[in-house]
């Protein structure tokens, strides 16, 4: 059977889905296919993970773990979110690194409280990690390619 050219973008479209789910952390190449793909309504847009309403920046900041690690001659500002423990697993489950040349641990917190908050994708200097669900919460530690 022969793929028509719409077959042939449906398989396209969802590659590109299945790649974007894949990756944690996204280069700028892949931000663009995924706001190509939302402007387009190939996805749609991911629902908040935390309600703004809810969450006041000083209770979120009340519930970050701040860092800083030194390694190969930068300082690397790192920020871990959402502690629970539970019969499922421990540890958090959102965490974002940066190094110190390329911002500040201010900046690092606002967008980092953006991308927790508002699902707003977050810089590509910035590296991040999400648990899926509780068993593949992380403790403090875990690599963020330093």
């Amino acid at each position: 059977m022969k793929k028509t050219i719409t077959d042939k973008h449906i398989e396209a479209i969802n590659l590109l889905k299945d790649v974007l789910l894949q990756n944690d952390v996204k280069d700028e190449l892949q931000l663009e296919i995924e706001k190509w793909l939302l402007k387009n309504g190939c996805i749609s847009k991911p629902k908040r993970i935390i309600d703004k309403t809810m969450v006041s920046k000083k209770s979120f900041r009340d519930k970050c773990d701040f860092h800083v690690y030194k390694g190969n001659g930068t300082k690397h500002n790192v920020i871990y979110f959402d502690w629970q423990e539970n019969d499922k697993g421990r540890g958090f489950k959102y965490a974002s690194a940066m190094d110190s040349r390329n911002g500040t641990k201010a900046e690092l917190f606002e967008a980092m409280y953006q991308w927790v908050c508002n699902s707003i994708a977050l810089p590509w200097y910035i590296r991040y990690r999400c648990a899926v669900n509780d068993e593949n919460r992380f403790k403090v530690g875990i690599s963020l390619n330093f």
